[in-house]
């Protein structure tokens, strides 16, 4: 049996696409394909872990240029001049400003995100 004579099972979608409605039985060689449902990830989400990760990249990055952990990391001490940049307190004060760029960012995101969640009235 082919598509013809089972009829066409291609349905318009909102977005004018049209494809095959789940569980919708298409003949290929006596087999029946269901098509899985499509993913629609929540709006919320990418931009949620967007600002997520620019403030846990702000506070490692305002943080981590005065501990002992940058003054040890190996990798900055494989050659003099590498080893001079990072110990020099101007670019630890650059690597922290770049930081608190990066955690203004993600301030400045979860705030959009909360007014954004507030006028829909919840979830989003």
């Amino acid at each position: 049996m082919n598509r013809t004579t089972m009829g066409d099972t291609r349905r318009k979608t909102d977005r004018g696409n049209t494809h095959r409605c789940v569980g919708e039985p298409f003949s290929d060689g006596g087999l029946f394909v269901y098509l899985p449902f499509r993913y629609n990830p929540p709006r919320m989400s990418v931009s949620l872990f967007f600002a997520l990760y620019c403030l846990e990249a702000g506070l490692f990055f305002i943080v981590v240029p005065w501990t002992r952990v940058w003054s040890v990391n190996p990798i900055l001490h494989a050659t003099p001049a590498l080893l001079l940049l990072s110990v020099n307190p101007f670019v630890r004060g650059f690597i922290s400003g770049f930081g608190v760029a990066h955690l203004l960012i993600g301030i400045k995101d979860v705030m959009r995100i909360a007014a954004a969640r507030n006028r829909s009235g919840g979830v989003t």
